[in-house]
């Protein structure tokens, strides 16, 4: 808080939540908006904030934003529907002058009212809300691939290594003395530069253009050019001497804006660099993004285009590399609406119409200029899938009459797709749509738990203290165990410093007992490193593999890869199932002669350990790409080959071993070394994290062949998701897939993305269903587990589930612990709507009799507005869907302005913990079986602790565990959910049911078999199950299992 000289009073930035919608006032004062906000614990007063329509003469500004004002008043359609983002209970970011008076304390906003700054929203995305809604959709709601691939692309390869160059030079000051060089001089030290760029920093990327025969030297001659028009005269030199230079800062998130700056000079202005070659309009609101946040951190106004060469000032006409740009009040109010129109946007979006669009230079209605990705011109393929088929009519003539600016030369006007293909690709994307806004949800309902509560639920930990800072990897711990977190590595995370001042989101890299390890995107600011305790929580705005998963079916999709398992007829339906035994020497020839082979592995049988005895059975003159599920595999996979030379890991694209192995890229090694090692190499190795957050196989090529691996065996094939099933599959000509096709997967949480496919993997569709067919497109193997207790091989059996067992002696003990689950009651979601035209406000509270997801929500808040509220009474009941939702109480909260009825109604969604399948698992636990556990593992010797891991699919049951063992001083002990176990099986489990309560429920996710058979079927030995018996034997299953109860005394 500071005082500015033109006010007396004080002036503040922050952040709060709402506790009104937007309201009109004309009394004290004059007309003008009002929002209330959520007073903070201990104070008595009222906090508004002001919108003035004519501000009074006392306060040091003239006129409010227009956009502001407009935003509440206006009846234009989209200024209503971004009102709507200022609802009671959400989140704001505001910037004005605080005054005091009768009680309350009143913020006067000028302009910078910021809707849901948590969603972090990059420069990308505002370009296009801002000047193209087509492309936005492309770009956003379906993931075009086009602006990802990165390589060996030339023009883009130039600019990733001019822009490394330019960042080197400028922080260690050698552009000032490559200005002052003679014309040879500098000739010869920008070559040197270049080409030593190429040969380190972009050693992959180099080599990937040599595998292509496409030659480097184009790249390297290119980004000289570039180099030398930037350092032969003072003016780059001159703007950057003396100054302090800070290169990839990242802009602080607090504010709801997302990005990197290139360069940041003297703490707080931002610089880009761009190498094109005239400037573009997209190139200043990148800039003037970026400037909005400078602004609102320190107060700056300035930053500055640098183009690597001399480029035209719109303003001046003069030729230039510097161009000084500055941000205007027009600017942070077209900044501002183009964020709340992206708000919109996200949800819902349908394919935008072309018409009155400039076309002309987009790159999306042309097909992709890659070399090695043919894919068709998003723009017009995405017509096609969208039934946008009204781009022309015939005239009277039966001439054609273009509708469409981009009809001429569209080059797929007159083509045809596969509609059962599209439909189903549509439906795949609609299913990871529900699941996003699932997760919106999600964090509307949990918002007002206590901070307590979200800990243990895995959504938020404080008091982290910073450990280890080493480029982007940041390192926090905690004084106690950590929770068990709802997320998992590549998730994203957001981290704020305890005062709330700087925010930023990261990449979960690894969870330890009291770590936690973030990959930032660039560098934080240096007062972000200066804060005594940090704060982590879930990135809420979406999930990554969700993300990752629009942009493999657009590559998969559009660059028009095969999908389907088998291309031919399926053949008879057989009697008995024709899942083979198990033989690597069947597999191998399997493989040979088919497109696909899965064996259907359980995870007391290494998973690499089969694929490097399958290898052994391939010829050697065919290349192998090996998916592994992370690090652990991959060194266990390099111990049982039997030939070391054969085999390359790429999993990284830096940070190279200085002294490699003869299976790894090294740090001295030049692209032509990796291209010969790539050539040279048999088998190559990667793992799954690498393949979601790098492109390099994508581009990986062969200039004779159609894909460049004869085959790919990938481990943990029960964790993939249908479009990155697809993905895998076409990185090769033949696939091996391993893994245990029942064992729980990522969660879907969504019903209705269940409900259209997603939870169920293709895996498990080939074991349970598609071996009914004979096929020679594709062959599925089995193995049996090598131990077993008698009583879960039966349980399973009864349930008609395919399980055996070489070994029916594995030890089973039961304890029957008289506890009770424990969680909050209910959640509270609050939403505004307007019900008929009463003048007077409302508060309507509604209890549902089901869970509710995000759609039946928003089905049941179009319905009440069709009403008005004098048709609803306490007690009465409606119906939505299948849903009866009963009103448990309506109270007038006081008289609404007789000019703005349009919210008039609160209504509040209580949904009881009970009936949702997210919070269930997300909330319950058990203090009383926890006590059990610890007991137990005490009774252990320290060894026997070693091999034991504790298992419970509910999360805040796992926080609870955690803490619990630290205290206890036991380290060696696992705590895992269901879904984190893929591939694992410990010598003794003890699993941890929960779920105790006089209504004798099972809750979720008891209810389901995949997590049942997850945790019953991970123990090699000694299974421990812990719960109420009352309870948990209303499940026929788990019943079953326990009936065969021995005594506590044999474990």
């Amino acid at each position: 808080m500071k005082e500015p000289e033109a006010y007396k009073d004080q002036w503040i930035q922050s952040r709060a939540r709402l506790s009104s919608q937007p309201y009109y006032a004309t009394t004290q004062g004059g007309p003008k908006y009002l929002l209330n906000l959520e007073v903070p614990s201990g104070y008595r007063h009222d906090i508004r904030i002001v919108i003035w329509e004519h501000p009074p003469s006392w306060l040091p500004y003239t006129e409010t934003s227009p956009n502001l004002v407009s935003l509440f008043g206006s009846d234009d359609e989209e200024c209503k529907k971004m009102c709507h983002l200022f609802s009671q209970g959400e989140e704001v970011f505001f910037e004005g002058f605080l005054k005091y008076s009768a009680e309350i304390f009143w913020i006067n906003v000028e302009r910078i009212l910021i809707a849901h700054p948590s969603i972090a929203i990059g420069p990308r995305e505002i370009i296009g809300a801002l000047h193209c809604p087509r492309i936005y959709y492309l770009e956003y709601i379906k993931n075009t691939t086009d602006n990802i691939l990165r390589r060996p692309v030339k023009q883009i390869s130039r600019g990733n290594v001019v822009h490394s160059i330019c960042e080197h030079l400028t922080l260690s000051g050698e552009i000032v003395h490559l200005s002052e060089m003679g014309g040879r001089e500098r000739t010869g030290r920008l070559r040197e530069i270049v080409e030593n760029e190429t040969n380190t920093t972009f050693r992959m990327s180099s080599a990937l253009h040599l595998l292509a025969d496409d030659t480097l030297e184009s790249v390297q001659k290119d980004a000289y050019f570039h180099l030398k028009d930037l350092t032969q005269e003072t003016e780059v030199a001159d703007f950057f001497r003396g100054r302090n230079v800070v290169t990839e800062r990242m802009v602080n998130q607090l504010y709801g804006f997302s990005g990197v700056l290139d360069f940041l000079i003297d703490g707080s202005v931002p610089v880009e660099l761009k190498t094109s070659s005239q400037l573009h309009e997209e190139h200043l609101i990148q800039l003037k993004v970026y400037l909005l946040v400078s602004y609102l951190d320190s107060g700056n106004r300035m930053g500055h285009l640098m183009y690597s060469k001399c480029v035209e000032s719109r303003s001046s006409g003069e030729c230039r590399h510097i161009h000084p740009v500055e941000l205007t009040e027009e600017d942070i109010d077209a900044i501002l609406y183009g964020r709340h129109r992206v708000l919109l946007m996200r949800r819902g979006m349908q394919l935008p119409s072309p018409q009155n669009m400039d076309c002309e230079e987009c790159r999306y209605r042309r097909p992709s200029p890659y070399s090695l990705q043919k894919m068709y011109p998003a723009c017009s393929f995405y017509c096609q899938t969208e039934r946008y088929w009204d781009c022309y009519l015939y005239d009277e003539h039966g001439q054609i009459t273009a509708l469409c600016p981009l009809f001429d030369d569209c080059e797929l006007k007159f083509s045809y797709f596969d509609t059962e293909i599209i439909d189903h690709w549509n439906k795949m994307r609609k299913a990871i749509s529900a699941e996003n806004e699932e997760l919106t949800l999600l964090a509307r309902q949990l918002r007002n738990l206590p901070e307590e509560t979200l800990r243990m639920g895995g959504q938020k930990v404080s008091n982290l203290k910073l450990m280890t800072r080493s480029d982007q990897v940041c390192i926090f711990s905690s004084d106690e165990a950590l929770p068990c977190l709802d997320c998992i590595p590549g998730d994203r995370v957001s981290i704020s410093t305890e005062d709330g001042k700087n925010t930023y989101s990261g990449t979960l890299a690894g969870i330890g007992l009291n770590e936690v390890q973030v990959l930032f995107g660039g560098s934080p600011s240096e007062e972000f490193f200066g804060s005594p305790r940090y704060a982590l929580s879930r990135d809420y705005s979406e999930k990554a593999i969700m993300r990752y998963l629009l942009r493999v079916s657009d590559y998969t999709e559009r660059n028009r890869q095969e999908m389907r398992l088998s291309s031919g007829s399926r053949g008879k339906i057989l009697e008995t199932r024709a899942l083979k035994e198990y033989d690597p020497v069947a597999v191998a020839k399997d493989l040979f002669r088919s497109k696909l082979v899965a064996i259907h592995s359980p995870s007391q049988t290494s998973d690499v350990e089969r694929c490097v005895e399958i290898l052994g059975h391939l010829s050697e003159k065919f290349s192998v790409l090996v998916v592994l599920r992370n690090r652990s595999e991959i060194e266990e996979f390099v111990q049982r080959y039997p030939r070391t030379h054969d085999l390359l890991i790429i999993d990284r694209e830096e940070d190279f071993p200085p002294k490699p192995r003869v299976c790894e890229i090294g740090e001295n090694n030049s692209p032509r070394d990796i291209q010969e090692k790539i050539s040279l190499s048999r088998v190559i190795i990667t793992d799954i994290g690498f393949l979601q957050r790098s492109h390099f196989f994508e581009a990986l090529s062969h200039p004779e062949r159609s894909y460049y691996f004869d085959y790919v065996c990938a481990t943990g094939a029960e964790q993939f998701f249908e479009p990155m099933f697809y993905y895998i599959k076409n990185l090769g000509y033949s696939t091996l897939l391993i893994g245990d096709a029942f064992r729980m997967s990522y969660p879907v949480r969504s019903r209705e993305a269940r409900s259209l496919g997603l939870e169920e993997r293709p895996f498990e569709r080939l074991v349970l269903y598609d071996s009914y067919f004979e096929s020679n497109d594709y062959a599925v193997y089995h193995e049996p587990f090598r131990r077993l207790p008698g009583s879960v091989v039966r349980a399973f059996e009864k349930i008609d589930s395919e399980i055996s067992s070489e070994r029916i002696d594995g030890n089973l003990t039961y304890i029957d612990v008289k506890g009770h689950e424990r969680s909050v009651f209910r959640v509270d979601c609050l939403y505004q709507i307007c019900m008929g035209d009463e003048r007077m406000n409302y508060q309507m509270v509604i209890e549902p009799d089901r869970v509710l997801d995000a759609a039946t929500i928003e089905t049941l808040l179009e319905n009440l507005t069709k009403h008005s509220i004098s048709n609803y009474g306490p007690g009465s009941s409606f119906q939505v869907g299948e849903c009866s939702c009963r009103v448990v109480q309506i109270d007038p909260l006081g008289s609404a302005n007789a000019s703005d009825p349009k919210e008039n109604v609160s209504v509040v969604i209580r949904i009881p913990i009970s009936l949702s399948e997210t919070l269930q698992e997300l909330l319950y636990s058990n203090e009383e079986e926890a006590e059990e556990v610890i007991a137990l593992l005490k009774a252990m010797s320290p060894d026997e602790q070693k091999e034991t891991a504790v298992i419970t699919p509910f999360i805040s049951q796992a926080s609870l565990l955690k803490k619990r063992l630290y205290m206890a001083g036991i380290g060696c002990v696992s705590v895992w959910l269901p879904f984190q176990i893929s591939g694992r099986s410990f010598r003794s489990c003890i699993i941890s049911l929960v779920s105790a309560n006089a209504e004798r429920v099972i809750r979720y996710p008891l209810t389901d078999p995949g997590v049942l058979y997850t945790m019953f079927t991970s123990a090699e030995e000694n299974l421990i199950v812990v719960g109420d018996r009352e309870t948990i034997g209303q499940s026929r299953l788990i019943a079953e299992i326990i009936s065969e109860n021995r005594s506590p005394d044999e474990i």
